[in-house]
């Protein structure tokens, strides 16, 4: 599943952030207020797509950026107009309030990334599934099918 995280203090915009993701996107979203929901968040989800991320949660740690790249796929930085972050490392930016089109357009883009991976590892079961199956299957268990 694809799992798009809003991490930002405002109740209202990380509500609407969430409602367009779910509504036009087939991506979850989840909602982060502070640093310790969105670690919580990380904590619980397995694979998180997308973090946008707003630097003015509370409780943020100074490596706040350093240990959200080490634990997801995909971080966005969401600043208010002429803020400019202490140490962006590269990350993709947006302003807050975030477009309704950059949110859909990166959460379709989350979405499409799995779906080619999924697609890449069928092909590959195609072409040696069978073999690696049977390689799993030990001999005797074998026999008995051809047997049957």
């Amino acid at each position: 599943m694809s799992i798009v995280v809003v991490a930002d203090p405002d109740l209202r915009e990380r509500m609407r952030c969430i409602r367009i993701v779910a509504d036009q996107t087939p991506a979850s979203a989840l909602g982060a207020a502070s640093w310790p929901e969105l670690t919580q968040v990380l904590d619980d989800v397995p694979s998180v797509g997308i973090v946008f991320y707003t630097p003015s949660l509370a409780g943020v740690p100074d490596d706040a950026l350093s240990q959200l790249l080490a634990r997801t796929k995909r971080v966005v930085l969401t600043l208010n107009e002429g803020e400019e972050p202490t140490s962006a490392n590269g990350l993709p930016r947006t302003t807050r309030p975030i477009s309704e089109e950059s949110l859909v357009m990166m959460a379709r883009t989350l979405v499409e990334r799995r779906l080619a991976a999924c697609a890449h590892w069928e092909e590959d079961e195609v072409e040696h599934g069978v073999a690696r199956r049977e390689e799993r299957v030990p001999a005797e268990i074998r026999e008995r099918r051809l047997e049957l």
